[in-house]
């Protein structure tokens, strides 16, 4: 990754880590983009036994800069919609490119891109575990949904023991 302008670029950049996500549902407190990748970025380094690549970790911290540009919207609603997922997929590749992130997101190999998928959900699985513990009952679909999309991927060997160690937690509650 080349940065000509370190100071454009940060400019630019910066701003990501201030979305706020889950602005469609009811939650204590508010968790930011850079909340959450910083989370990601922990996961991954615990899924990768403590030496995760570098491309795979600023992978982490760069996921979800691009909803800058486009919020976050919720997954839910680009399920249902995939002309809307497709379009927004194109505003955050041409943000990733003009701030060149894409190399960092784009360059993961396949086992690279399963750890990131996994610790994404798996850190929004802890961000929901601890809204159910504030008393949030609006969490506990989120929490069935975010285990079932786990349940439904490629298995992961340190995922599937961090996602067993949550659902042992949530059941605790």
């Amino acid at each position: 990754m080349i940065v000509e302008d370190p100071v454009k670029w940060l400019h630019n950049v910066l701003p990501g880590g201030h979305v706020k996500r889950f602005h469609t549902v009811k939650t204590v407190g508010t968790q930011t983009v850079a909340e959450h990748s910083f989370g990601v970025a922990m996961l991954v380094t615990a899924m990768e036994q403590g030496k995760p690549s570098c491309k795979l970790l600023k992978a982490a911290l760069f996921h979800d800069i691009a909803e800058l540009v486009t919020g976050d919207t919720p997954a839910p609603t680009k399920w249902q919609h995939p002309n809307l997922k497709a379009g927004l997929d194109v505003a955050e590749r041409i943000f990733n490119e003009e701030f060149c992130l894409h190399h960092d997101l784009d360059g993961l190999y396949d086992w690279e891109q399963l750890v990131l998928k996994w610790a994404d959900m798996l850190e929004f699985l802890y961000y929901v575990l601890d809204q159910l513990r504030y008393g949030n009952g609006h969490a506990a679909v989120m929490f069935n949904n975010g285990v079932k999309f786990l349940e439904s991927m490629e298995q992961h060997l340190v995922g599937q023991q961090i996602l067993n160690h949550l659902i042992t937690q949530r059941e605790a509650l």
